[in-house]
């Protein structure tokens, strides 16, 4: 069974350890997220992983040369969101996430800070999980399950839970990503099917496909719905409205 996984585009770099036996840190995430392992065939694996992702997909994977101590990764493991400021709760909330992890789902709290979205383990209150909320691109509002919700990201990857007072906690999360400065997040009905995107989560389409999908409102291309066209629009346009001016013969 898959626990986790790593997309390699993803990597800042490998780390060893110097007073844990056979450790190494995967650095990953985009803001410097500590992942520690420990294994015999370490160099091995190490080694892999540069070729696997060089022949792949191209990328070189720095191995960074100071090594470091299991102290500092415990205050770094959260990377540049290991300071009080972005982990100090503005809400909390009772969640049970869903996860392939586990059978049954896991109870959670849910915490907003002012920078980010926190798991955190009820009866220890340590962070199981930390994502910015930057990182945040949609919210999936579950239209038949009163208490399902999804996170959406940027990556690509989804998370669910459930919660008994789902609305009001949609409401504090959508608050909290726009005031971070995520103005596109807004709250949907179903997930935004990856193949009606023409282009990454995080990057805006360029002006065509803008321009093609305003045109498709208007005059919808043979054997397509109208509900199918305005799907890929709203897959394509952001929430905060259209990046380029329109010419009038599109209006």
């Amino acid at each position: 069974m898959i626990l986790a996984s790593y997309c390699y585009k993803d990597f800042e770099g490998l780390l060893t350890m110097k007073d844990y036996p056979n450790g190494f840190v995967i650095v990953c995430g985009g803001f410097g997220r500590l992942h520690l392992f420990a294994s015999k065939h370490m160099e091995e694996i190490k080694k892999k992983l540069q070729e696997a992702a060089l022949n792949n997909v191209g990328i070189n994977i720095k191995m960074l040369k100071e090594p470091i101590r299991l102290d500092d990764f415990i205050a770094q493991r959260l990377g540049k969101f290991s300071s009080d400021e972005h982990i100090t709760s503005v809400s909390e909330f009772t969640v049970h996430k869903i996860s392939s992890r586990h059978s049954d789902p896991q109870r959670r709290t849910l915490c907003l800070s002012d920078t980010c979205l926190l798991e955190r383990d009820p009866q220890t209150y340590n962070i199981c999980t930390l994502r910015p909320l930057s990182d945040i691109f949609t919210l999936i509002r579950d239209n038949d399950n009163p208490q399902l919700f999804t996170i959406q990201y940027l990556n690509g990857q989804i998370r669910s839970y459930t919660a008994t007072n789902r609305d009001s906690l949609l409401a504090s999360l959508l608050d909290g990503v726009r005031a971070s400065g995520n103005r596109d997040v807004h709250v949907k009905m179903y997930p935004i099917a990856r193949g009606k995107r023409l282009g990454p989560f995080n990057l805006s389409v360029d002006e065509e496909v803008e321009t093609t999908h305003v045109k498709f409102l208007q005059q919808p291309p043979g054997g397509r719905t109208f509900a199918e066209i305005l799907e890929r629009f709203n897959a394509n346009i952001p929430y905060s409205g259209l990046n380029y001016s329109i010419t009038q013969d599109v209006r």
